[in-house]
């Protein structure tokens, strides 16, 4: 993740880039997701920002650098901006920085309340995450 100005935080342009076109696929209740297509989450570290097509809530995917992925609402539960992956963690990108760990608890800033975090699953070479 790269760091972002000032005018960034202060209008909540995140620094994850959004998943590739026909990278996932929604059925039912379940979002199914090919890594191959993602580059952005090929090492630890990274993650995508997965919206839009009829999907209930923006989700944001990490890939933890405990070597797992990890999926959250991508919605700070301070201001409601979108969510960066940061190392080890999940970052706000408005001006309050919040942080929260892996799981999810806030660690630091603006925020009072833990992220929701999604159950995921790996089925042959893709990710499930339960909605």
């Amino acid at each position: 993740m790269s760091e972002r100005t000032f005018f960034q935080r202060i209008f909540g342009i995140s620094a994850t880039a959004c998943a590739a076109e026909g990278s996932w696929t929604l059925d039912g209740k379940n979002l199914k997701i090919d890594p191959g297509k993602l580059p952005g989450l090929s090492s630890p570290g990274t993650g995508v920002r997965i919206e839009g097509k009829g999907l209930p809530e923006r989700i944001l995917l990490i890939h933890g650098t405990d070597g797992e992925f990890h999926a959250f609402r991508n919605r700070c539960t301070h201001g409601g901006r979108r969510l960066d992956s940061s190392g080890d963690g999940v970052q706000c990108c408005s001006v309050g920085k919040s942080f929260f760990d892996i799981n999810g608890t806030i660690m630091s800033g603006s925020a009072k309340k833990n992220l929701k975090k999604f159950k995921i699953r790996r089925e042959n070479n893709y990710i499930i995450i339960e909605l």
